[in-house]
């Protein structure tokens, strides 16, 4: 749980540096400055779903997550960012 909400922290974080270097929000419709910024804190390559949506595939001190693109009016102007990692094994601390 802990490297959920670290992962998250880090992330969200990394998007608002960005947003406070460039004086931007960086939202779904720069799909290139997420994965910069997810590059920036490990490896990350960028495909497509099978529904032609984006997604970053990537990789964060050990931790795998993808980061999918939603609600997409053109290949590449999205409108939902969601993130996600699993942990299979890993117990449930309070």
């Amino acid at each position: 749980m802990r490297a959920v909400l670290a992962l998250a922290l880090i992330l969200s974080s990394g998007l608002a540096v960005r947003a406070a270097e460039t004086g931007t929000l960086i939202d779904g419709s720069d799909i290139d400055a997420v994965v910069e910024i997810a590059r920036n804190y490990g490896s990350a390559t960028i495909a497509a779903t099978a529904g032609g949506a984006p997604k970053i595939s990537a990789r964060i001190g050990g931790v795998t997550y993808a980061v999918y693109f939603q609600n997409c009016n053109e290949p590449r102007q999205c409108d939902d960012i969601n993130l996600y990692a699993g942990f299979l094994g890993a117990a449930v601390t309070p």
